[in-house]
């Protein structure tokens, strides 16, 4: 649901300055379901990251897995947002990274 909340929001903005935009809602719905599918599959990847970022950073080891867990979810929906934007703008290219961060 929450690729869909924000898929909706986004696309509210998005469609005064870029006509066209109706695949918007559905690429962030599917982005963000794929980015949870990567993250439960990487899942022995993503611990140790985040467990070395709580050793190094402070004592919160849920923060530190929702920083990364966040951030993989996040770059796999603005890839998936990309492939929208790429057919109205060159520069699509900056929106994966603005997502991610």
């Amino acid at each position: 649901m929450m690729g869909l909340v924000v898929g909706v929001a986004q696309w509210l903005v998005l469609r005064r300055y870029l006509p066209d935009t109706g695949w918007w809602i559905l690429a962030s719905a599917l982005g963000w379901f794929l980015g949870f599918m990567v993250i439960i599959s990487a899942r022995g990847f993503i611990d140790p990251i985040s467990r070395l970022l709580s050793h190094v950073g402070g004592r919160w080891p849920g923060f530190w897995l929702s920083v990364v867990t966040h951030t993989v979810i996040v770059a796999v929906l603005g890839v998936a947002q990309w492939l929208v934007l790429r057919r109205h703008t060159q520069r699509a290219g900056w929106w994966v990274f603005a997502s991610a961060i």
